[in-house]
């Protein structure tokens, strides 16, 4: 058995072995950090396009409308309804009045 790796790959101190070994073990760990680099860009790219559906998704559901369109959209509903109690009670008081006529006119045809 020798005392040197099997592999040149495996050497744990280039700088044993002389400025070749050196460069040849530099130039590994540039391509491991280039192969690093590429693999944490790519899993950005993948977490934007994972975002980007999610927002796409929950918007289509939901819909674009704001906070602001729908609070505006509530007040208007509020406002309808309001309208439609104020004319309830605007056909009960004419309703109340026409009775009130009638009592009086009948009261008045009964003392001639």
């Amino acid at each position: 058995m020798t005392d040197q790796p099997a592999d040149p790959d495996d050497r744990t101190s280039p700088a044993e072995d002389g400025p070749a070994a050196r460069a040849a073990h530099a130039g590994r760990e540039a391509a491991e950090r280039r192969r690093g680099v590429v693999q944490l860009v790519g899993s950005l790219l993948v977490a934007l396009a994972i975002a980007g559906g999610t927002v796409a998704a929950v918007t289509s559901k939901l819909g674009t409308t704001s906070v602001a369109a729908l609070e505006a959209r509530e007040e208007r509903a509020k406002q309808a309804e309001d309208v439609r109690e104020e004319r309830a009670k605007d056909r009960e008081d004419a309703a109340k009045d026409r009775r009130k006529a009638r009592e009086d006119a009948a009261t008045d045809r009964g003392r001639d």
